[in-house]
């Protein structure tokens, strides 16, 4: 199996050259009809019925899509849908749904970011989940990568007592993924515990933690964490 620093580092300069290049403009799926489109978008406007949705962000944001043929799309609006694993493209004045298992990553500006994020996708192994992750840092020894999942929760409103959710909710978390050298190592939603983790590798860690003063309760310590191993 091909490490995933590698497979992501071929991703990202890939993509570059594609983007950069504009050799492909196109979309990779099929269209569906309207009316089905319709309903999906009715779904996720509808409010005073439920809070959240399975969709990865709660405002579309725009990115490039490149798919597992090779091709790549320019800038478009798109979102995910976690749980259906299918995208939502915004393509001029139709609407299209791609299945996500015919792209192999993508770049998008997200809401207050200052810089863009790549996120790749994985399948086919045991002790990681099929699906989109985040990349967060990869070098060739550690990858971080961050996996949002969506629960859902009915409502438990109590008119009596004036207690509980009145609305269904569908509440987001991330999983962190530490793997060394493409061997999993930790998976928590604890940035705490991933830091940890590290330190059992290498166990200058915990004295470096403690002379910058970092909080690893923040993921961007985790960050810092892993940026002073690999160095």
């Amino acid at each position: 199996m091909m490490k995933i620093f590698y497979f992501i580092l071929f991703q990202l300069l890939a993509g570059a050259v594609l983007a950069q290049t504009h050799q492909r403009n196109a979309v990779v799926s099929d269209p569906v009809i309207d009316a089905q489109f319709g309903d999906l978008q009715q779904k996720r406007k509808s409010k005073g019925e439920t809070e959240g949705t399975y969709f990865l962000w709660d405002v579309d944001p725009r990115g490039v899509m490149y798919g597992v043929n090779g091709d790549t799309t320019s800038q478009v609006v798109f979102n995910y849908n976690i749980n259906g694993d299918y995208f939502e493209i915004a393509n001029m004045d139709k609407k299209w749904v791609v299945n996500g298992e015919q792209l192999i990553g993508f770049h998008v500006r997200e809401l207050n970011a200052l810089t863009s994020s790549y996120y790749v996708r994985l399948s086919g192994r045991e002790d990681i989940p099929d699906g989109f992750f985040k990349v967060l840092f990869a070098s060739s020894m550690y990858q971080l990568l961050e996996h949002v999942i969506v629960d859902f929760y009915p409502s438990n409103y109590n008119a009596i007592t004036d207690s509980g959710y009145e609305y269904d909710r569908y509440v987001k978390s991330n999983v962190y993924y530490l793997l060394v050298e493409d061997e999993l190592l930790e998976e928590s939603k604890s940035t705490k515990k991933i830091v940890k983790a590290i330190n059992e590798v290498d166990s200058r860690v915990k004295s470096h933690v403690k002379k910058e003063g970092l909080d690893v309760n923040r993921l961007s310590s985790v960050v810092e964490v892993l940026s002073f191993v690999s160095s």
